[in-house]
């Protein structure tokens, strides 16, 4: 709702959306820089960019219900602006190996090294089930809704499974999920501690990937 309040205000209720252009959003992204927040800030890069991916997936959601004709997402090519940051963050392989020495259980680093070398995000690691992993590869992960998938973003196809990640997790095949209690994150910034390891999100792994 929040981040519709500004495109609504800026396009209005009147303008057709078969009509708005790739140049209209970028138009819309310099005038929102321009404003200021309720609290008389400016309004800041990353609040534009969160804008910009609401109108992408308005327009892919209308396009999905033949709500446009013919389907075109007019957002979908505009650039975001570039925000240096945490974002960049590339975990080496000694941070990674110093890292993983202070996690206390298997099962903490077996969802580790998951994440470090298939590059698959948090829950897809934590959601794994037995029945989508096999030999060699790693099979696209299950969605409970239409809903969810749409808020994965899109598909993306079977995974690789690396040498020896496989034996991680034992040799008896179980049905459910593979890691029971998956609960990471208080237990990777310990480690982080332990290992006087700059901090690190649990995203960066498949940012290293």
């Amino acid at each position: 709702v929040d981040q519709s309040k500004a495109p609504l205000r800026y396009f209005g209720a009147d303008k057709a959306v078969r009509k708005i252009h790739p140049d209209d959003v970028t138009a819309f992204l310099a005038w929102r820089r321009r404003q200021r927040s309720p609290r008389g800030t400016v309004i800041q890069p990353s609040t534009a960019d969160k804008e910009l991916k609401f109108l992408r997936r308005a327009f892919e959601h209308a396009g999905r219900n033949a709500l446009l004709v013919p389907p075109h997402n007019p957002a979908f090519h505009v650039k975001p602006s570039r925000i240096e940051g945490r974002r960049d963050r590339i975990v080496s392989d000694d941070e990674f190996l110093a890292v993983l020495e202070q996690l206390a259980t298997p099962m903490h680093r077996a969802i580790c090294m998951f994440a470090r070398y298939t590059g698959l995000r948090r829950g897809h690691v934590t959601g794994l089930r037995w029945e989508q992993i096999g030999p060699e590869f790693i099979r696209p992960p299950t969605f409970d809704s239409a809903a969810s998938l749409y808020r994965s973003g899109k598909r993306f196809g079977v995974v690789p499974l690396p040498a020896g990640l496989g034996a991680l997790l034992g040799g008896s095949r179980k049905s459910g999920r593979v890691f029971v209690w998956s609960e990471i994150g208080g237990a990777l910034r310990g480690a982080q501690t332990g290992a006087r390891v700059a901090p690190f999100w649990f995203h960066d792994f498949r940012r290293s990937y």
